[in-house]
């Protein structure tokens, strides 16, 4: 049995048109996750920075002084809790920067209990904030878009990791 022509034509067109639709819905996924991926990338952005201008100047001293004077460095509790509740968790490509983070959050905690630090864990609360810091600018030298970023948290380059290596190397 053979078709007619008219009939070839028409699975023809239905089956260009049935293309045309995935195609486009093709384009909308990749779309969306694109968008996305930017969303995500701002957020490592924001935190990033927001660490990173929290920690300028921030060392074992100011701990001190953020205790005794609240109004004039900010509070020793909203630095605490802005560790304390960074997703860090979904920095899955920067384990270095999380680890440090965490330390970080660590002996801040260590201090509210005990309200000082021993000399080794003031040296490494000092060294790891400068660490974060140099990363932070490394990272906005290199990074210019927000997918950028998302890719340098979830999918980081060798460049990358080997700056954010060279970077923890560095004795502060």
């Amino acid at each position: 049995m053979r078709m007619g022509l008219p009939m070839k034509k028409q699975l023809i067109v239905l089956g260009l048109g049935v293309l045309a639709v995935f195609i486009a819905l093709q384009a909308y996924h990749f779309n969306v996750q694109q968008e996305m991926k930017k969303e995500i990338g701002r957020g490592y952005l924001v935190n990033m920075v927001n660490v990173s201008n929290t920690f300028k100047n921030l060392d074992y001293d100011i701990l001190e002084k953020m205790e005794a004077d609240n109004s004039e460095y900010g509070s020793l509790n909203n630095l605490y809790s802005m560790l304390m509740y960074l997703d860090v968790q979904s920095f899955k490509g920067q384990p270095e920067i999380r680890s440090l983070l965490q330390d970080i959050n660590k002996l801040l905690s260590e201090y509210k209990i005990n309200g000082e630090l021993t000399n080794k864990q003031q040296a490494a609360f000092d060294s790891n904030v400068r660490k974060v810091r140099f990363i932070v600018m490394e990272l906005e030298d290199m990074l210019g878009s927000e997918i950028d970023w998302y890719y340098a948290f979830v999918e980081p380059t060798e460049a990358i990791q080997k700056r954010v290596q060279e970077r923890l190397l560095m004795n502060f």
